[in-house]
């Protein structure tokens, strides 16, 4: 769900903001956090102005909050672990978690932006597959 706001909203955001129109760039972010319920934790945490970089980051690779990512990966491997035969599962979850930390948000243009998600969701369709076969 969080990689198909991501996604979604930052489509939606004006593109490469000139000076005069950085101000609105937090409040569009700011939204961002707002429609998954994330504006309060991303200030606690981060304790820094809101920017696309620092929203993506956290979103994607803040481990406590629980619709992050990587924090929604961490659970699916926690439960990997109480099922049998998981290893190669496991190696699956650790490997796309391993692709989100060298995520350098600072550096993702906005068609690299959408690139990146959809690589995340096809790996994420590929662990749902790999579950589905395993188990049921």
């Amino acid at each position: 769900m969080t990689s198909r706001i991501i996604d979604v909203r930052s489509a939606s955001l004006l593109p490469d903001l000139s000076p005069e129109q950085s101000a609105f760039e937090n409040i569009q972010w700011m939204g961002v956090l707002k429609s998954l319920t994330a504006y309060q934790m991303y200030r606690q945490e981060m304790r820094i102005r809101i920017n696309r970089a620092d929203v993506l980051e956290f979103l994607i690779n803040n481990r406590q909050f629980p619709r992050s990512l990587q924090h929604g990966l961490m659970q699916i491997g926690k439960c990997l672990l109480e099922l049998p035969n998981s290893d190669s599962i496991s190696q699956q979850v650790e490997a796309l978690s391993e692709e989100l930390q060298k995520l350098d948000t600072h550096e993702l243009t906005q068609d690299r932006l959408h690139e990146v998600i959809d690589d995340i969701q096809l790996g994420v369709v590929k662990l749902h597959q790999a579950i589905d076969s395993q188990y049921f």
